[in-house]
This record gives C-alpha cells, sequence and structure tokens, in this order.
C-alpha cells in the first residue's frame, strides 16, 4: 500500500489532514502524521524551571503526550488513528528529512508556511523529496475539480506530471488548462532573437501535443504559451483560471521545475491559492 506522510502545522492541521484524507482515497494510501516540536523551546522551559536529567526527560516526555493528545483529539473523526501519530522533538528540517528517509512516503502533504525557527521550509523539503508533494496554500476544498492547470516545460522527465494531470482531469470530468512559459531575458532578445523563436516553436509544439493528447482521451483542454518571467506569469495564470489544483512536473529543462525549491519559493506559494501538487514519480494508474 502507498503512504502518504503528512507534516503537521497546527493553523492549518484541519485543511492538512482534510487533503490526505482526498488523496488517500485517490491513491490507495495509508496515512501518517509527523509533528515536530522544536528543540529550542523545550530546552527554554527546561531551562527557565532549572530542571535537568530525569526530570527534564521528564519535561520532554510531557512535551510529546500532550501534542499527541491533542492531535488524537483532532483525528478522532477520522480515519486516522493515535498509532499512526509520530512526535518528535528536534531541529524540525533536520527530523523532517530524517523522518522522510526512513519512511519514503509516495506522497508529502505539507503547508506552504512551514518553519524551522523563523525560516521558511517548505521549499526546501519539496526539493528533498524523493516522492510526490502536496502543498496545501490555503483551505483545502476536495474535488471533484472543475479546472485543473498544469504547468511544464514539456521535457521528457515531466512525462509523469502530464499523464497524471490527465488522469486527474478525466476522472474528475474537469477541464485541463497546460501551461508552457518561455523565460526569456533582454540580451536573449537583441542578440539571439531566433533562439527565442525556437523556444516559443519548441513551447507550442509541446502543449499542443498534451492538448491533443488529452482531446483523443475525450478531455476538454486549453493550451496556454506565455512569455516572461516563469514565477510571476505562474501566479497570474493561477489568478485569471482559479484552477482547483496546480500540477507542476519537478523535473526538466527550465526555471519551472525547480520554481518551488527556491529563495521564490516562499513568494509564489503565498500568491497562489490553489493546492500545488508537486510530481516527481507518476503517481496514478489509468
Amino acid at each position: 500500500m502507498k503512504e502518504i506522510l503528512v507534516i503537521d502545522d497546527a493553523r492549518m492541521r484541519k485543511d492538512l489532514l482534510s487533503a490526505a484524507e482526498f488523496w488517500a482515497d485517490m491513491i490507495g494510501a495509508h496515512i501518517r502524521v509527523l509533528s515536530m516540536i522544536d528543540e529550542s523551546a523545550v530546552r527554554d522551559t527546561t531551562r527557565t524551571i532549572g530542571v535537568i536529567g530525569k526530570v527534564a526527560q521528564a519535561v520532554k516526555s510531557d512535551f510529546i503526550e500532550e501534542t499527541r493528545e491533542t492531535i488524537c483529539a483532532e483525528i478522532s473523526h477520522t480515519r486516522l488513528r493515535c498509532e499512526d501519530v509520530i512526535v518528535k522533538i528536534g531541529i524540525p528540517l533536520d527530523e523532517i528529512k530524517r523522518s522522510i528517509d526512513s519512511l519514503r512516503p509516495d506522497l508529502v502533504v505539507l503547508s506552504k508556511g512551514l518553519k524551522s525557527g523563523v525560516i521558511h521550509i517548505t521549499g526546501e523539503i519539496i526539493g528533498f523529496c524523493s516522492g510526490n508533494c502536496l502543498v496545501v496554500t490555503d483551505t483545502f476544498l476536495p474535488g471533484p475539480f472543475e479546472r485543473l492547470l498544469l504547468a511544464t516545460d514539456g521535457s521528457e522527465k515531466n512525462k509523469g506530471a502530464e499523464e497524471d494531470a490527465l488522469l486527474l482531469t478525466k476522472r474528475f470530468g474537469g477541464t485541463l488548462y497546460v501551461l508552457t512559459v518561455v523565460d526569456f531575458n533582454e540580451v536573449l532578445q537583441i542578440h539571439a532573437p531566433e533562439l527565442l523563436e525556437s523556444f516559443f516553436v519548441r513551447a507550442r509544439e509541446n502543449v499542443q501535443r498534451i492538448v491533443k493528447g488529452a482531446k483523443d482521451m475525450g478531455i476538454r483542454c486549453t493550451g496556454l504559451v506565455k512569455e516572461g518571467s516563469i514565477s510571476d506569469t505562474l501566479v497570474q495564470v493561477c489568478r485569471d483560471v482559479n484552477p482547483g489544483i496546480v500540477i507542476l512536473g519537478s523535473e526538466g529543462r527550465t526555471g519551472l521545475s525547480r520554481l518551488l525549491m527556491g529563495s521564490v519559493a516562499n513568494s509564489v506559494m503565498k500568491k497562489i491559492s490553489s493546492p500545488i501538487l508537486v510530481i516527481k514519480k507518476k503517481m496514478l494508474s489509468s
């Protein structure tokens, strides 16, 4: 059975669990929840009350038990069980990476605002994962999704994302929008306009290929080829289309593949209200 790992965020716990249950039904998966307690908070508490040794360890155990009880109370109306809740104390990013390495989940569900201390770590976790990731950016509304947006550069390594996008759209009976962005700069325009045109030709061919494949499957599909900044264009198209979900391939030649893994990740996720599914491995079967 496939595995889904939810990275807990108390502010968005209800939506994260809702998203996990929705996708568990979609792919036939077991759900686990990982909740992190920053070790600095525990350390500050033990220092404040002046305890060491076994007493300090007892304080840590109290932190873990209190967190577990809170989560167990919230999942009582779901299919999750308390034994599927993992609570750890440590440096959040390090412990999350260790847990992902150990559990090897097929899908990691996490919020856009996940932090380790004051540092946003969602982008780094997406980059670290070998499996797929679902970023819950706002209130999660389970499908069926009427409009789905696939952002792709058309490369061979994005085929898994393309196939999953087509299967999801067919399953929901929705409309698929396929976006490819030609990201250029002024130097390229002035000194190599023919190269820029070749990028557009290739982009149009890739989008047309996907649109044709969708229509052959009886799927409503619209192709979009845009020029400009990848992050700004994606945000604007999301505002125009208002998709129920955004699907990204995580491999490829362009900045699109690294959009949610670099310094602009937090900025992009703040501006997109739709959940973002990052496909690294094909997840759905036809």
